[in-house]
Parts: C-alpha cells; structure tokens; sequence
C-alpha cells in the first residue's frame, strides 16, 4: 500500500482532472486556509517519521520535532 504524501493530498482536494486537464473546486477562503492547514500538518508528520525511520535518529543529536522546527518551521 502506498503513503499518500501531503502533496497528493492536497491536489485531490482542490483540484481534479477532467478531459485531460486540471479544474479546481471552488472554495472559500476560509475553506482554502483550512487544507492548506491540515496538508501543512500531515507534512510535518511525514517528516518527523522520516526523520524517526532514517539514520539520523540513532545519532541522538536531536529528536524529530526539535528537527522539524529546527531546519523546516522557519517562518
């Protein structure tokens, strides 16, 4: 079974392919705010798990949320 990432997500809620082209729903913006949220939060997820799955865990240098915030949360 294949992980759908945050992306492939995120397209299939707003957007769907018809007749060989792209057409996006029509949202409010406070519905546009409340993917683009909820897609931000699954990408964090699959980061840190990522992060908890590769090499860099076994270091113990810093765990994945310190990780996430560290090199990707900059805002």
């Amino acid at each position: 079974m294949k992980t759908e990432t945050a992306v492939e997500w995120l397209m299939e809620q707003i957007a769907i392919e018809k007749d060989g082209k792209m057409m996006l729903y029509y949202y409010t913006a406070t519905d546009v705010t409340h993917i683009f949220e909820q897609a931000k939060k699954m990408e964090k997820n699959q980061i840190i798990d990522a992060y908890n799955q590769g090499e860099f865990c076994n270091l113990n240098l810093i765990d994945a949320e310190e990780y996430f915030n560290d090199t990707l949360n900059k805002t």
